[in-house]
This record gives structure tokens, C-alpha cells and sequence, in this order.
């Protein structure tokens, strides 16, 4: 809900979560914004889990879900908004880059991508929370690690998104 309460979603009709897991923040942005038709693309397993979530909270009607691996299937085109939440730090950077890429192309003319993450000062090496995280992802993921918010802004960029903007999400993380 405090994430939610960030992003001014009123004007927004179609929404992908993608990566959105067990649909946590799907089912947060169409509780908040009754206009919303929002798509949760996830592997299969954690999909499942999101149906679960979404017909516990009556939403079944307006958050759907889409099984497949978004490095390798089609995630669908024409949305407003697109939600990648905590998913960069698990890809290396040519990864990600394409992730960014992919969603980009996923966008209706004006869309917004917002990608949340824990993100590292310029210095790469505070906040702690983050720098921490980012060893973390070193040691459990092939090449994972965490970003500095310059670096994903300059994929979003050449991806061809204007200039991100920095907005502090809550959860030690930022969008």
C-alpha cells in the first residue's frame, strides 16, 4: 500500500506486473486504482500462487496472470505501466539491459516503466542495505548483483524512456 500510494496510477488502464510473484503489489495497485486491468507474468509456479491471492481478494475480474520466463516468451504489448519490482539484481547486466528492453517495447505510446530495486549510491558501495543485498546476489545468483540507479537509468534511456526519475519506494528499495 505505500508503494501504491507513490505512483499516481489514475490515468492508467493497463498495467503488467512483471515478475510480480505471489501478486503482492498487482493486487495493491488495483485495490487502489478501480480502473485498472493489471497482467501478473510470472514463471508457473509462483503464477499459481498469484491465482490464489488474486481470487482471496475478490480481484479475479481485473488482475489476471500469465505463466512463461520473460528472458524467453512474449509478454504481451499495449500497457500503460509496466512494474518490475526487485528483478535486475538476479540478471547480469546484459540481462537486464534486455529485460529493460523488452518492457519498453511492451509499452502503449506514453507508457512508464517503473523499476524498483535496491539500489546503490554512485559510490557502489552504500547504502549499506543495498551493498549488502549486492553481495548477497553475488554469492547465490551466476552474475547477479546490485545497481547503481545511474546505470539502470542509462539502459532505460538507450531503451528509449526519457529521463527516470528517483522516487524513494519505502522497503529500503527505490523506483
Amino acid at each position: 500500500p505505500q508503494v501504491a500510494a507513490k505512483l499516481d496510477l489514475s490515468a492508467v488502464r493497463r498495467l503488467l506486473d512483471l515478475g510480480g510473484g505471489p501478486a503482492t503489489y498487482a493486487i495493491n495497485f488495483a485495490q487502489a486504482n478501480p480502473q485498472l486491468q493489471v497482467t501478473v507474468f510470472d514463471l508457473p509456479m509462483p503464477i499459481e500462487i498469484a491465482k490464489e491471492n488474486i481470487g482471496k481478494n475478490g480481484l479475479t475480474d481485473r488482475v489476471g496472470t500469465l505463466a512463461g520466463n520473460f528472458l524467453q516468451d512474449d509478454i504481451g504489448t499495449g500497457y500503460d505501466f509496466i512494474w518490475v519490482s526487485q528483478i535486475l539484481h538476479s540478471h547480469d547486466e546484459e540481462q537486464s539491459k534486455f529485460i529493460i528492453a523488452k518492457a519498453v517495447a511492451a509499452l502503449a505510446p506514453g507508457g512508464t516503466l517503473a523499476i524498483q530495486d535496491f539500489y546503490l549510491n554512485p559510490d557502489g558501495a552504500s547504502p549499506t542495505g543495498a551493498a549488502m543485498f549486492g553481495v548477497h546476489m553475488l554469492a547465490v545468483t551466476p552474475q547477479g548483483r546490485a545497481y547503481k540507479h545511474a546505470e539502470v537509468a542509462e539502459w532505460m534511456q538507450a531503451a528509449g524512456l526519457a529521463a527516470p526519475e528517483f522516487i524513494e519506494s519505502g522497503m529500503d528499495a527505490s523506483i
